[in-house]
């Protein structure tokens, strides 16, 4: 009886181990078909795949990257790496596979890749395939020095940190100092970091940050820098946003705190975006486009514009010990009924700012409030206006403003004839500038309520 146990122990012993190497085999033809899926033998990619060698438990191979500086048609050379990698993919407890790799320069770009990084023959990193599927990679990045037009950048040694999820993309750079020299003013950074957070690589979906713990020049000091850039889908509608902000800025003797100012694209059509970005980044703007190019890029513009956006500052913020400021500003489209732009109908704007008593010298105070631009609230200053259909409300006065539609109607037709030439010129033409039709609207005058119009009783906005 005891002879049966020990080998019935064995046998469920070695189904468990044979299982185990057995799942080994089985992740080396998913792995083959994921570099396969990434880096095509073929293909527009910057990764190509020249030979993958499947083992039973053990993998490698050798791609070929290609790093185009700005655009594909720019002529700057691109950097051309060879990356050699080796994949253990017998799985552990704690990964189902691990990844070594490293990426030697070609001999034709070694020159180049040289001037930034020295002696340095490559890159290297380690990686793994976490159980839920998701690929982590560490890459040591060593110091690099960058010439441009005279200007000089040099960094310190970092790490960048990379994962791929599906459809997700992680990345995090941490750069301990920057500094820069060469001509023009010399600055240093410290405590840099990069963090991307994209949710779907594939579309542009998520959100980038770049933070600084502090800016020197010879002008000013900055503390607790932040860049944020971030895109959402809403639907058929994109929104964009960037916002850089300032925890702290020391210039010229005054000192000013929670500086932020935020720009935002809204409700784009995120077909036309999808179309528009490959086709302007890929030929380097409208001169490069093919006459096929140029008509698909025509009709991306016309029905991002006809199907109405939103564009301007949301929030303007700053604090001093003279006083605070706090504004926005927004300019929308409303979306077109018969299917082409017309900003004479489209058009409409509103905003509102708040300047702190402090912050404006008196004579300038005096200079605004006499000439209507701004409206006293407390011991701060307001302006806020509307306008919508040839109807502009300034501080809750209408103001006399009918050269503005003539002005709309005839950057209507200037867009009219630039978007025909752009869609219909031959390859390698470039797009004649749309003239306004003249002559121009007279300047606006300043601000006064419209002849008969009184004051509106209506709350600025």
């Amino acid at each position: 009886m005891r002879k049966v146990g020990v080998w019935a122990g064995v046998a469920t012993l070695g189904v468990a181990v044979a299982g185990w190497l057995g799942a080994g085999v089985l992740l080396g033809q998913r792995v083959q078909a994921a570099v396969e899926a990434l880096a095509p033998a073929q293909g527009p990619g910057p990764l190509r795949l020249l030979r993958h060698e499947r083992g039973l438990w053990r993998s490698q191979g050798q791609l070929e990257l290609t790093l185009a500086p700005g655009c594909v048609a720019s002529p700057a050379p691109a950097w051309v790496m060879r990356v050699d990698y080796t994949v253990s993919h017998l799985p552990l407890p704690h990964r189902l596979a691990s990844l070594d790799w490293k990426a030697l320069q070609q001999e034709r770009t070694v020159a180049a890749f040289r001037a930034v990084f020295g002696e340095v023959d490559g890159l290297a990193g380690q990686g793994r395939l976490g159980l839920g599927g998701a690929l982590q990679a560490w890459v040591p990045v060593p110091a690099w020095t960058l010439n441009r037009a005279g200007l000089t950048l040099e960094a310190a040694p970092s790490e960048l940190q990379v994962r791929l999820d599906g459809p997700a993309l992680g990345l995090a750079w941490t750069l301990p100092q920057l500094l820069t020299g060469g001509r023009g003013p010399a600055w240093a950074a410290g405590g840099l970091a990069l963090d991307v957070d994209l949710t779907d690589r594939h579309r542009g979906l998520g959100q980038l940050q770049l933070t600084a713990d502090r800016l020197e020049t010879g002008l000013a000091q900055l503390q607790g820098l932040s860049l944020l850039t971030r895109s959402t889908a809403q639907g058929d509608r994109l929104d964009l946003s960037i916002t850089p902000a300032v925890r702290q800025l020391q210039l010229a003797g005054v000192e000013l705190s929670g500086l932020e100012m935020q720009w935002a694209l809204q409700g784009l059509d995120a077909a036309s975006v999808h179309t528009l970005v490959p086709l302007l980044g890929q030929g380097c703007g409208a001169p490069a486009l093919s006459p096929q190019e140029g008509r698909a890029a025509a009709a991306a513009l016309t029905r991002l514009l006809a199907r109405g956006l939103s564009l301007g500052v949301p929030h303007l913020g700053g604090q001093s010990a003279q006083g605070a400021l706090a504004g926005r500003l927004m300019v929308t489209l409303a979306e077109a009924p018969g299917g082409q732009p017309a900003l004479a109908t489209q058009l409409r704007a509103e905003g509102r700012l708040q300047v702190g008593a402090g912050l404006m010298p008196s004579g300038q105070r005096e200079a605004a409030l006499q000439q209507g631009w701004a409206v006293p609230q407390g011991e701060d200053l307001t302006l806020a206006f509307e306008y919508a259909e040839g109807v502009l409300r300034l501080n809750g006065q209408v103001q006399e403003v009918s050269r503005v539609p003539a002005l709309l109607r005839a950057v209507d037709e200037a867009l009219r004839e630039g978007l025909a030439q752009w869609g219909g010129r031959s390859a390698g033409a470039p797009a004649a500038a749309a003239a306004l039709p003249e002559p121009l609207p007279e300047p606006l005058p300043l601000p006064r309520p419209a002849s008969g119009g009184g004051a509106d009783t209506a709350n600025p906005p």
